[in-house]
């Protein structure tokens, strides 16, 4: 289980060496959490993908947690 919010540790850690080598860096958002909004561990969470950017996440619907393990 996530903290409930969409998070990028490894954009974070190699951004810079991805930039300067041209790299694609894609990233996947597999919990309902990041992205409808929801519980985390730590109790409630931040807002999802969903919540922060209406009109470029408006759309997507998350089919639930059990096919984040696919």
């Amino acid at each position: 289980m996530s903290g409930g919010l969409d998070a990028a540790p490894g954009w974070i850690g190699a951004h810079t060496e991805l930039i300067r080598e041209g790299a694609a860096w894609v990233g996947v958002s597999a919990q309902a959490a990041g992205v409808e909004s929801g519980p985390g561990i730590l109790g409630p969470s931040g807002a999802g993908l969903k919540m922060t950017d209406r009109q470029r996440y408006g759309s997507p619907m998350h089919p639930g947690d059990s096919f984040s393990y696919d």
